[in-house]
């Protein structure tokens, strides 16, 4: 633990983060989410204050010119050390949206812009290499570069981009017009040489341009960065190649999203910096599976690097691996147990203990099981709501320079090792770290003396002879090691794994490649290293470029003979610092170049066995017509016949070729991964597959994606082939990976599809036709309804097809349609009428193509007129070739001689139906002509015999009218007469039958309402008997329901105050016991140091040391113990004294009320039960600035119903003023305002609470002489309204229901009153002999409820509220016994309870007991329950001040 080396390298990594955050200038140093980086915080604390924990100090020193940091202080503890260079520091969180100016690397993915998520088909052509962020001036802006892609067989560049800036989001983004697209700005543009076969498409698009851009710019704005650090953009691309295809389609719309979660975090400086404040910021994965067993079980369970699970993590060798899980209830709980681990830095290996485990912020306590002082065994449990398989932690241990070192972990659980839970014994296990290497030293960056090969402290070691390949050149897999450890170097990811290996004369040559790399070890973390130089045997290797972008170089090594260990000494240039000035420093390595030759199976020497599956031959139906095919293939396990594990090595699509009478398979595979508990998602390759006793020989094709390519030869065509493969198998990651071969049966399964056999066109055919609707998908025309599809014929004559379409007659209802015309590319189709039944019509066009696809437009007619809509209807004709006919040449003429004969049958038809309608139509005009000629004639003859007719009738007609009116005048004059004599006769017999009737009506009607009102009364009794019962009913159960109430709140409140007295005697107790044990450890104390005095021994004398520790620890927490536990007892005991003195003044009260004679014994139950029942009430108290002075206003109530946080008092506007003493002067001119205020409560987040029913008693100190006396009345609109109150000792206590606008008012009641005996009205009017509305009588226990709150307060006056709260009160009893009275608000009246117009002594106290009837207050009552609440106020803030 006392490593030198480690102490240099952490103390840099704890101490020196601020020199780091100060030199670093590129933000890419700060991505401390990215890898494990150990976040370091300082564990001194203070000795004089245990509860403050001091941050970490270091002295900023700058570097000198040699590059080589000076010495810092890491705490009065730590020693003092020369440091490496600082890496960069750990991180914090920083608001995105207020990045300082600079550039920033960041991330985008392109989405489709209308299907949500779904990734766009040009995502492949974002470089996120070289996406930023530009911050300036506070605005923010965005750089892509796009890479060409290849979609379709087909490469192709970005042409253009746009972007929308305004205000539509994600909800709207679809409604963006294409007129709100503005112009990227073109930052970088593609070579002449870059281009593609689509650059004339694109430079017709944009005339200006001659190449393709690469990288373009646009402003963002960053008030739209959401909560996860996310940015969408919506823009507009134009793509040449689809451009090329369809124009429309060469512009496309797409959404850019960027992600800035790498930006939320920034660097740390020493003031800062501290472990407990970072939380892993991943997320829980919940485990989806199916558990087997029940609950609980025992799951394997893994530390596992939290940024990237594949890797193990640096606190993985502390974890039991053994995790029980088990439900509790609804959730799960998963207990843990930590050991002592062997913790892996940069190569060298150190013990530690983990500190804390911490999950969401908290830490989780442990338990420890065992201990044996060198190690210890600990268990912590943690609980979440649903079952995980990836649970996030903190994890923090002490290094060696005793600094704390915090790591982010996930805990991987592997259900599918589920097993029944058995208690486990508790096992301590000793860990001894190996023996450390030999540091290297970094060297300086100045330029210095080119090195001498250092003496290999290792051999090369030669190929072993079953190793020897049979042929060269041959590929084989290497990796650079370190030489003493012989296990993976930290620099091995600039080493290419594939090494070329041939024979030079008789020597052997290898060509190494090496390029950039990065490693996530503690040393370098992440950190660009190059190799810049290597020496074999004193000889320096010369490399050559071969890709300048990834910095790929190659060189080569001679040896005398075949090698698989070669010893070389390298030299590696590791970028310390990047941004605008980089640093560089040269790191020299012993290193061993490790090659895996594979053991050679020496050819025909052994015939191979016969897989114990055969290949299969692909079915007769599925052999491809035509060769090269491309066939999709998979890797099954060769007795399973299922997807091997190994599957994602195998790349799914398989070239087949025919080589002369044989058959070739080019098949691809790659590192692969899968999440099965086998592999647990290590890569994996194929490094050898053989078929039929040959080994596949590959070829490299990318080195990135470890892609190679092979080629299988067979006699015939198979879709089965057996394969024989090794897979090396990654089984450890990090800084030293580890590779395992494991070999497997499979086969390589094709899915050949079945070849349907090409039918040969014939030369005409019957092709079935539909016309749909061209505006709707699949929606018949009205034409297809005339169409005779099975009539639909197809005739290639030379290079013309030639259409022939047959339709028939439309049919709507009783009419009859037909299609009239027929046009085809604008030009009309050839009609021919063919006749018939439903009068067919042939229509007939050509075109040089064969349509499966027409648009063709029509007309129709319907009873030969245009209908309506349908003239040159556009429509879509298909063709189904599909389903066509052939015919026969004979077939065609009989066809078109058939339809020659309709046609001039119809012709000749049409021709005699014309003659005969003509005829017809000459016939019908002569007709008509001879029919209007005998109309006129006869027409006049009638007409000269109807005059005559009519002349007669007339004569006739006066004659006997003449006679008829002498006739009819003679009986009208006989007729009136009998008239007249019969009326008469009616007349004198009705008023007798009148008279009689109404005699009778009178009779029965006055019958009726006597037995109508005796049967009302008798009702009306009834009803009256039984309301009077059931009230005398309600009285008594409310009468026995008040004196339960009274008698329970009576007992609660013995209750409480006994409970208050034994919780005041437990906790005295207490502090007696905690006393004597304070007097007994400070006792052992003394007997320890008197012992440490008398000790002999050193071993003897720190064991008494120790001990004393532990036992002045001890009396250190019950000295703390026993002060919390004295306060408390105090507390009680002055509640206690509180309660004694309340019942005290409670007793008073009571003897007051039953001494008072002017009570009536109603009156007094009452009273004595408010009393008996009084307690601590809950308390608020509002401060009140007036003149300069504070005061204090208070109210006690219930707060268990209103549920108030603040008691607030507002004086009165200016104008509410002089209203209320406006109506006071008019009330009675000898009284005057003291005092008007507002009050009301509210909520903890300032809002009003209207609530209100609870008595409320408000006391408010008022100065008043001798002679002067004080009264409340509340403002109920343009009415005073008089409250009950109390003024004793310069305190004003008045009760009320509810809070609203109050006013105290003062008078001399030896001086006579002005105001009248009634209500006064608001202009000084009085209305003599007026009753005064019950409704403004006072009732001091429940004012009438305030119809709304009165507005423009000039301000609030209280400055500061505090509430003291007694125990919750459920009583509900109305105190004053008395229900809410009902006000009656006129607007034109004031309303004043007045009972006389002298208010004299005698007279007041009549008022005030006539105010007080229905309440059961009288004035001595009154007032001995203001002195009661006033007291209890008193020693509230007694008990407050103490």
């Amino acid at each position: 633990m006392k490593n030198t080396t480690l102490l240099k390298v952490l103390s840099a990594t704890a101490i020196f983060s601020a020199v780091a955050a100060i030199e670093a200038y590129d933000q890419d140093n700060f991505a401390f989410a990215a890898e494990e980086t150990p976040v370091v915080a300082n564990t001194t604390t203070s000795t004089t204050n245990s509860s403050n924990t001091e941050k970490p100090t270091a002295t900023t020193a700058t570097p000198a010119a040699s590059s080589t940091t000076a010495p810092a202080t890491t705490s009065a503890t730590s020693p003092v050390t020369t440091a490496p260079k600082a890496e960069e520091p750990a991180t914090v969180a920083q608001d995105v949206k207020a990045l300082k100016d600079g550039e920033y690397k960041i991330t985008a993915e392109a989405l489709k812009f209308y299907e949500e998520g779904r990734p766009s088909m040009a995502a492949p052509a974002i470089d996120n290499e070289k996406t930023k962020l530009i911050v300036k001036n506070g605005e923010y802006s965005v750089n892509v570069s796009f890479k060409p892609i290849t979609f379709g067989g087909l490469k192709g560049y970005l042409g253009d981009l746009k972007y929308y800036d305004g205000d539509k989001t994600h909800a709207n983004h679809e409604k963006i017009d294409d007129s709100e697209f503005k112009d990227s700005t073109i930052v970088e543009n593609y070579t002449t040489k870059d281009t593609d076969n689509y650059i004339n498409t694109y430079k017709e698009k944009f005339p200006n341009r001659t190449v393709y851009p690469k990288t373009v710019s646009y402003n963002v704005d960053k008030n739209k960065i959401d909560s996860n650090n996310k940015l969408e953009t919506y823009t507009e691309v134009y793509v040449p190649v689809m451009g090329s295809i369809n124009p429309a389609s060469g512009t496309q719309r797409m959404i850019l999203k960027f992600d800035l979660s790498s930006l939320a975090r920034k660097k740390v400086t020493a003031d800062n910096y501290e472990a407990a404040t970072y939380e892993n910021p991943n997320k829980d994965v919940e485990y989806k599976g199916t558990i087997k067993k029940d609950f609980p079980i025992h799951v394997q369970g893994h530390l596992r690097n939290a940024n990237n699970n594949d890797e193990e993590s640096l606190y993985g060798s502390a974890l039991d691996s053994y995790v029980k899980v088990e439900k509790v209830g609804d959730k799960y709980k998963y207990t843990l147990r930590f050991k002592k681990g062997l913790a892996d830095v940069g190569g060298e290996f150190y013990p530690f203990e983990l500190h804390k485990v911490a999950y969401q912020g908290k830490d989780i306590p442990l338990t420890t099981l065992a201990s044996n002082g060198n190690s210890s065994v600990k268990e912590g449990s943690i609980t979440t709501d649903k079952l995980l398989e990836k649970i996030q932690l903190d994890g923090t241990a002490p290094y060696p320079n005793g600094a704390l070192m915090s790591h982010f972990v996930t805990l991987k659980l592997y259900y599918e090792t589920a097993t029944d839970y058995k208690e486990r014994p508790v096992k301590l296990e000793d860990v001894v770290a190996p023996a450390k290497p030999k540091p290297v030293k970094p060297t300086t960056t100045k330029p210095k003396e080119e090195p001498k090969p250092a003496t290999p402290t290792a051999a090369d070691h030669a190929v072993e002879a079953d190793k020897v390949p049979n042929t060269f050149p041959t590929t084989v897999k290497a990796e650079l090691n370190g030489r003493t450890t012989d296990t993976a170097s930290i620099y091995e990811n600039a080493f290419v794994k594939d090494v070329k290996v041939e024979k030079v004369g008789d020597k052997y040559q290898y060509t190494i490649q090496v390029k950039e790399g990065k490693s996530s070890n503690f040393l370098l973390r992440n950190k660009p290293f190059t190799v810049s130089k290597l020496t074999y045997k004193g000889t320096e290797v010369n490399f050559t470029e071969v890709d300048a972008a990834t910095k790929l170089k190659e060189g080569k090594i001679l040896t005398d003979s075949l090698l698989d260990k070669i010893q070389v000494d390298a030299v590696f240039n590791v970028q310390t610092k990047g941004g605008a000035k980089p640093r560089f420093e040269d790191r020299a390595a012993e290193s061993t170049i490790a090659l895996d030759f594979p053991k050679v199976e020496k050819p025909k020497e052994v015939t191979p066995a016969k897989p114990s599956v055969p290949d299969h031959e692909v079915d007769a139906n599925k052999v491809p017509t035509t060769f090269p095919a491309t066939v999709k293939g998979e890797l099954n396990g060769r007795t399973t016949n299922s997807s091997s594990i190994y599957e994602d090595a195998f790349v799914k699509y398989v070239k087949v070729e025919k080589v002369g009478d044989k058959y070739q398979y080019t098949i691809q595979v790659k590192e692969g991964k899968s999440s099965t508990y086998l592999l647990r998602n290590k890569p994996f390759t194929v490094s050898k597959l053989t078929y039929k006793g040959t080994e596949v020989n590959f070829t490299e094709v990318d080195s990135a994606t470890k892609l190679k390519e092979g080629k299988i030869l067979t006699d015939s065509l198979l879709d089965k082939i057996q394969v024989d493969t090794v897979i090396s198998v990654q089984t450890r990651g990090g800084a030293k990976p580890r590779f395992e071969d494991r070999a497997a049966e499979s086969t390589i399964a094709l899915d050949f599809p079945v070849v349907e056999k090409v039918k040969e066109e014939a030369a005409n055919n019957l092709v079935p036709a539909k016309i749909d609707n061209a505006h709707v998908a699949n929606k018949p025309s009205m034409a297809n309804d005339a169409l005779v599809p099975e009539k639909t014929r197809v005739e290639k004559v030379n290079d013309a097809y030639h259409y022939y379409l047959t339709f028939k007659d439309l049919r709507f209802g009783a009419q009859v349609g037909t299609v009239d015309t027929l046009s085809v590319d604008n030009t009309a189709a050839e009609r021919t009428d063919l006749g018939g039944e439903g009068h067919e019509k042939v229509f007939h066009f050509t075109s040089p193509e064969k349509l499966t696809e027409k648009t063709i437009t029509f007309s129709v007619l319907v009873d030969g007129k245009p209908l309506r809509g349908h003239s040159n209807v556009a429509a879509t004709l298909k063709f189904n070739w599909d389903a066509a006919t052939p015919l026969t040449a004979d077939q065609v003429t009989s066809l078109h001689n058939d339809e020659t004969t309709k046609a001039q049958a119809e012709k000749e038809r049409l021709e005699r139906e014309k003659a005969e309608a003509d005829r017809l139509e000459k016939e019908r005009l002569e007709k008509e002509a001879a029919a209007k000629a005998q109309a006129e004639k006869e027409k006049l003859e009638k007409e000269k015999a109807e005059a005559d007719r009519l002349e007669k009738e007339r004569l006739e007609k006066e004659a006997a009218a003449k006679a008829q009116a002498e006739k009819e005048r003679l009986e009208r004059e006989k007729a009136e007469a009998a008239r007249l004599e019969k009326e008469r006769l009616e007349k004198e017999a009705a008023a007798k039958a009148q008279a009689e009737k109404e005699r009778l009506e009178r009779e029965k009607a006055e019958a009726a309402r006597l037995e109508k009102e005796r049967l009302e009364k008798e009702a009306a009794a009834k009803a009256q008997a039984e309301k009077e019962r059931l009230e005398r009913e309600k009285a008594e159960a409310a009468r026995l329901e008040k004196e339960k109430a009274l008698k329970e709140a009576i007992e609660r409140v013995q209750a409480e105050n006994k409970k208050a007295e034994e919780q005041a005697k437990a906790a005295k107790d207490t502090v007696t016991n905690l006393e004597t044990s304070k007097a007994q450890l400070e006792k052992l104390v003394k007997e320890k140091e008197e012992a440490i005095n008398n000790a002999t021994t050193e071993v003897e004398k720190e064991k008494l040391t120790t001990e004393k520790a532990a036992v002045e620890k001890e009396l250190t927490a019950k000295v703390t113990e026993l002060k919390t536990e004295t306060e408390k007892a105090v507390k009680l005991e002055n509640k206690v004294e509180e309660i004694k003195k309340l019942e005290e003044v409670k007793k008073e009260a009571v003897n007051d009320i039953v001494n008072d004679k002017s009570l009536s014994k109603e009156e007094a139950k009452q009273l004595e039960a408010i009393v008996k029942t009084a307690s601590l009430k809950d308390t608020l108290v509002a401060k009140v600035l007036e003149n300069g002075s504070s005061e204090e206003i208070k109210v006690s109530f219930d707060n268990s119903t209103v549920k108030a946080a603040n008691f607030v008092v507002e004086k009165a506007d200016k104008e509410t003023i002089a209203k209320v003493e406006e109506l006071v002067k008019n009330s009675d001119k000898n009284l005057s305002v003291v005092k008007t205020v507002d009050l009301h409560f509210t909520d903890s987040k300032g809002n009003t609470i209207n609530k209100q029913g609870e008595t409320r008693a408000v006391t408010v100190a008022v100065l008043a002489n001798e002679d002067e006396k004080l009264e409340v009345y509340y403002v109920n609109g343009n009415k005073l309204e008089k409250v009950p109150s109390v003024y004793k000792d310069g305190k004003l206590t008045f009760f009320t229901n509810h809070f609203s606008l109050y006013t105290i008012v003062k008078f001399n009641p030896e001086k006579p009153s002005t105001s009248d005996t009634s209500s006064t009205s608001t202009n000084g009017n009085t209305s003599a002999g007026t009753e005064t509305p019950k409704s403004s009588e006072v009732n001091p226990g429940k004012a009438p409820a305030q119809s709304e709150k009165q507005t423009s307060q000039d301000k609030a006056l209280n400055n500061e509220n505090k509430a003291t709260s007694s125990e919750d009160k459920k009583d509900t009893t109305n105190v004053f016994g008395q229900e809410d009275n009902k006000v009656e608000n006129n607007e034109n009246k004031l309303n004043v309870v007045k009972t006389n117009n002298t208010p004299t002594p005698q007279n007041v106290e009549q008022n005030s007991k006539a105010s007080l009837v229905k309440t059961g207050l009288s004035t001595t009552a009154t007032a001995g329950l203001g002195a009661l609440l006033l007291l209890s106020a008193l020693v509230l803030r007694r008990k407050t001040n103490k």
